[in-house]
């Protein structure tokens, strides 16, 4: 799905691959594409870490390459995704705002272990970088 305001926007697919751009789509791409849609190879990715176990995982189906529930939900100007994994409830949901040149990605967590855990979050993205 295409989230895009007049200056900015984002492609985002059910595995959370895609790409952003500024101004134009084809010619100032801001994270890279790969044109390969039976791999999906994301651009910008989210990880997940637990710092006590180590165990670490993404929100991307793709990348995690195991067997649990995505639920997907397309509105109008946003993407939501749902998961279970590693005791964790995950919701994230991405959208362009109508006037910032910006991606928002919020994520939301629920543990459902009774203890207390100590996750760690990192943005991973891939640059378009251009020789001038």
């Amino acid at each position: 799905m295409i989230l895009a305001n007049e200056t900015f926007g984002t492609l985002v697919t059910q595995n959370l691959g895609g790409f952003s751009w500024s101004q134009n789509s084809r010619l100032n791409r801001l994270t890279a594409w790969a044109n390969t849609p039976l791999l999906d190879i994301p651009s910008e990715i989210i990880y997940l870490k637990d710092t006590k176990t180590g165990e670490s995982w993404s929100l991307s189906e793709n990348i995690n390459r195991k067997n649990q529930d995505y639920y997907i939900t397309y509105g109008f100007g946003y993407v939501k995704e749902k998961t279970l994994s590693n005791n964790l409830l995950q919701e994230l949901e991405i959208f362009v705002p109508r006037k910032d040149n910006v991606k928002v990605n919020i994520l939301k967590m629920k543990n459902t272990l009774s203890s207390r855990r100590k996750i760690k979050l990192i943005y991973y993205l891939k640059p378009v970088l251009r020789r001038r």
